[in-house]
């Protein structure tokens, strides 16, 4: 009889735990949605990038990583290689750009972003890169790419269609427009990922 009246008390129990137990998973989902878990004990790898501003009947060349986000042309820089010897490389391997020469320096990209759960630190230098017309005109109105992967595509260069276009990093837009009005390099820094980490 005891535990007939036990089981029936532990049965009127199990409703409030029920609401309990959602509540508290309701809230790890937002959390998790809000804040990437482990974010802060996440390996970081430090990539340092060279990038090129090639521009062509008033518009400039961007890169598209297909079915995904697009950006400026160039890529890592490896050990021993200039900014500039990046670029070189980087675009005749894309697009068999020879004469590739870096001009003006615009400015510096420093950014974070989340990749096959490690967090990329990234410093980009922007360069403003001459190449001589005939090559250009064998590349327009459509870019001819050598990787499979890419696309290239040319784009006016207003901020709108770099914010529409999702010119990634996510200071492109406001390094050209204010480089193309100001004449002066800049410095910009988006860490939203690394300013979460445990200082140490």
């Amino acid at each position: 009889m005891q535990n007939i009246i036990y089981r029936r008390k532990a049965y009127r129990r199990m409703p409030g735990t029920l609401i309990l137990i959602g509540i508290l998973l309701g809230i790890c989902y937002y959390l998790t949605a809000k804040y990437p878990i482990g974010a802060e004990f996440m390996e970081t790898v430090y990539r340092h990038v060279a990038r090129a501003v090639i521009s062509y009947q008033d518009k400039i060349l961007i890169a598209r990583l297909k079915g995904a986000h697009s950006f400026l042309p160039g890529g890592g820089v490896e050990t021993g290689e200039s900014c500039e010897m990046a670029l070189q490389r980087e675009l005749f391997e894309e697009l068999g750009l020879k004469s590739i020469t870096a001009s003006r320096f615009m400015g510096v990209m420093e950014d974070s972003y989340l990749e096959n759960e490690k967090v990329i630190h990234s410093v980009s230098h922007v360069f403003e890169v001459n190449c001589p017309s005939s090559e250009l005109e064998n590349h327009y109105p459509h870019p001819q790419s050598k990787e499979d992967h890419l696309q290239f595509y040319w784009l006016a260069p207003t901020r709108e269609n770099l914010e529409n276009h999702n010119v990634l990093s996510r200071s492109v837009p406001e390094l050209i427009s204010n480089f193309m009005t100001e004449q002066k390099p800049f410095f910009f820094t988006d860490m939203q990922h690394l300013s979460r980490r445990k200082k140490v």
